[in-house]
């Protein structure tokens, strides 16, 4: 996830017509933002490795990992997601973006390796963890970068468009690395994406400076030397930061159910591992719209009628996920459930996207100030927490009682979202006016 600016940085301020910079200045800046946009484009597409991959794993008798042993694998995942994120968010406040992201994308990439080279369950277990925990770096390296480059009254379409890379990431993975699986195997497609994240962390961490050359911030945060024992405490006393927090833990579970989509795809709608991940790639296309569209909307609607339309696009994700449920016993031919299953995708890409994204990373880049990349780490580390504590358990409730069930509960856990997303949204919109 990403964010940056200040505690000093006005509600009103994230509307203001952005300030006018020298030439040269903006012509640094957009190199900044789009070499990090590659990188963490890159840091996606190793994250989706291990869901592209399940299918050809699943049914590798050699490795004779079930369903169950699966979901336990992407638990462990998780879990490196977590450490990653209370890891990388104190690294990036010391050490800044660039050093942050660099060391993640080489990590990551040494994670595929190890995925690609892996003989055991075990072996997979821990690639997937060090992939996880590495790819974590991302949001809290961009809320440091961000913080220190962005213009006022950009943050909610600088963040669209960066929220976009993780999407274009995750779409060039289903379909490049999909491919690869279906044509050669799982391994290959690890090591080819490793080839890719290395040379690109080396050009990265030549080019991309922490901040803008003279040390100057466009957007000044108060308390930049405040302690990390008061920014804790700020963070914990705060019902803002707890509001954001549940919901963001509802909206990472749903995020996450792309994990799972390949195989209850094969498993309940007898679509081929090939199929089934082109199917899948309908919810990163979605999200790769609607964050990009997303962010601009954000800025120009205020946060008044976003906290209208946001809740409203959560609950209709839930129900695209109340629909998936229904739609083994519908009696369509294979051909049309395929169908049906990527225009429900899609739509739930568009409508959990900016949900996910857009409010914690302007609420993050406000309330965080020089503390900003611990504040994201800690929220997006509580999403990982729930995503880890329910996936641990999940398919085995898909193997026991079926995909519906699954489906039903995560339906039930986005209208729970959706109301605490909207009880942050609007006290935001009060704080607003």
């Amino acid at each position: 996830m990403p964010t940056s600016l200040a505690p000093s940085v006005s509600v009103s301020s994230l509307s203001a017509k952005p300030a006018e910079l020298p030439a040269s200045g903006s012509v640094s800046r957009w190199q900044v933002f789009g070499l990090l946009y590659l990188a963490y484009g890159v840091s996606m597409a190793l994250r989706t490795l291990p869901a592209i991959a399940s299918t050809e794993i699943c049914n590798d008798p050699r490795l004779g990992i079930s369903l169950g042993a699966w979901g336990q694998i992407i638990g462990t995942g998780t879990l490196g997601g977590l450490v990653g994120k209370f890891l990388w968010g104190w690294l990036a406040d010391v050490l800044g973006g660039r050093v942050t992201l660099t060391l993640g994308l080489l990590l990551a990439a040494a994670g595929a390796v190890g995925f690609s080279l892996a003989g055991d369950g075990l072996q997979i277990r821990a690639a997937v963890f060090v992939i996880m925990l590495a790819q974590a770096a991302g949001w809290p390296a961009m809320t440091k970068l961000v913080s220190a480059w962005a213009l006022p009254g950009q943050a909610g379409r600088i963040w669209g468009v960066l929220s976009t890379s993780s999407r274009v990431g995750v779409l060039a993975a289903t379909f490049g690395i999909g491919s690869l699986v279906s044509a050669h195997g799982w391994r290959l497609p690890a090591l080819a994406t490793a080839a890719v994240a290395v040379p690109l962390a080396v050009i990265y961490a030549l080019l991309i400076r922490s901040r803008p050359a003279d040390g100057s911030r466009l957007v000044e945060p108060q308390g930049s030397t405040e302690p990390l024992t008061l920014a804790l405490k700020r963070f914990v006393c705060s019902p803002r930061c707890w509001l954001i927090c549940g919901g963001l833990m509802g909206m990472a579970v749903l995020w996450d159910v792309l994990l799972l989509m390949p195989l209850f795809l094969k498993g309940s709608l007898g679509l081929s591992a090939s199929v089934a991940s082109r199917v899948a790639s309908a919810f990163p296309f979605g999200s790769l719209i609607s964050v990009l569209i997303g962010g601009w909307v954000f800025d120009l609607l205020g946060r008044r009628r976003m906290a209208r339309v946001l809740p409203a696009l959560l609950m209709t994700a839930a129900g695209c996920l109340a629909a998936f449920a229904a739609l083994p016993d519908s009696g369509l031919a294979t051909n049309t459930a395929a169908l049906v299953a990527t225009a429900l995708l899609f739509v739930f890409g568009v409508c959990l996207s900016p949900c996910y994204y857009i409010p914690a990373s302007v609420f993050s880049a406000e309330f965080g100030g020089s503390r900003a990349g611990l504040l994201v780490s800690l929220l997006d580390a509580a999403g990982f927490g729930a995503t880890a504590a329910f996936y641990w358990q999940a398919t085995r409730l898909a193997e026991t009682h079926g995909w519906s069930i699954l489906l039903l509960l995560l339906s039930g856990v986005g209208l729970v979202a959706a109301c605490l997303l909207g009880c942050f949204l609007r006290g935001e919109a009060a704080r607003a006016t």
